[in-house]
């Protein structure tokens, strides 16, 4: 996965994919298409691992209230 090509441990790995499989999932969306997203968003606005998981409820929430998609939301943050 994305994640283990910049450089994050094991441990920071498997919390990243963990948030992002169940993003996707929740989704709809590849997971590959939303790790990208989470990556993006994680470089731009992150200081832990509990903001990405935040991110990644808001952005569901936000996806869902507006009937738009993670992948739109994710394109306008970046």
């Amino acid at each position: 996965m994305i994640y283990y090509q910049q450089g994050l441990g094991d441990k920071e790995v498997a919390e990243r994919t963990n948030t992002t499989v169940k993003m996707a999932h929740v989704t709809g969306e590849a997971v590959k298409d939303v790790a990208n997203q989470m990556t993006s968003i994680w470089n731009n606005f992150s200081t832990g691992i509990d903001d990405l998981e935040r991110y990644s409820d808001v952005i569901t929430k936000l996806g869902a209230t507006t009937a738009s998609s993670s992948k739109e939301i994710a394109k306008g943050l970046n």
